[in-house]
């Protein structure tokens, strides 16, 4: 089974950076959990995709079309695709992948962070101007960016000794406790939690 057949055998449309960290994310744990080198290969195969065709000028973006990317990149497609190049490093533990994924957390960190709260917005920095930018603390359908980036760039600060973004690990993971701490600030349904 190979990454396009994946895809083909799901309702998703294979158009969304998202769709395609999912799914290489999914192909890579397969491959490492039952070393099966076929879904190495088609994982390697989606994260190359992303990183020569999504990335554009250092940037991720959102969609392809047309043979075209473009439509800038929420927080959630970086998170996501983070995670997916770590797993993909995982699976294969080829370092050229935890190097893309050190380089892609830096970019979600530059783009993304919020300095004075911890935790990343939704929307980057070079972004159209908004009136305030959100900030998806809980996940909902889909764990949020924050949850996801917090534990890749934790995976990242275990397995990079000089991790440059240690100390955003620390405050990604306490920006999200505040929601455990004082569960006024969430939605009634998560009061259980």
């Amino acid at each position: 089974m190979n990454a396009s057949s994946l895809l083909a055998h799901t309702s998703l449309k294979p158009s969304e950076s998202f769709v395609a960290s999912a799914a290489s994310t999914a192909i890579a744990d397969s491959a490492a959990a039952f070393d099966e080198p076929r879904w190495r290969g088609a994982a390697t195969k989606a994260a190359r995709f992303l990183l020569d065709h999504l990335r554009v000028d250092g940037r991720l973006q959102r969609t392809w079309k047309d043979g075209r990317a473009h439509i800038p990149a929420f927080a959630d497609d970086h998170a996501f695709f983070v995670n997916a190049l770590v797993d993909v490093f995982e699976a294969t533990f080829d370092f050229d992948w935890l190097a893309e994924a050190n380089a892609m957390a830096d970019t979600t960190v530059r783009l993304f962070w919020d300095d004075q709260d911890g935790g990343l917005y939704y929307t980057g920095t070079d972004a159209e101007v908004l009136l305030a930018r959100s900030k998806h603390r809980l996940g909902g359908a889909e764990p949020s960016a924050n949850g996801v980036a917090a534990l890749a760039f934790a995976v990242l600060a275990f397995a990079v000794p000089a991790f440059p973004l240690a100390t955003v690990v620390r405050a990604a993971v306490l920006s999200l406790a505040l929601l455990w701490v004082w569960p006024n600030t969430a939605p009634l349904r998560y009061r259980h939690l």
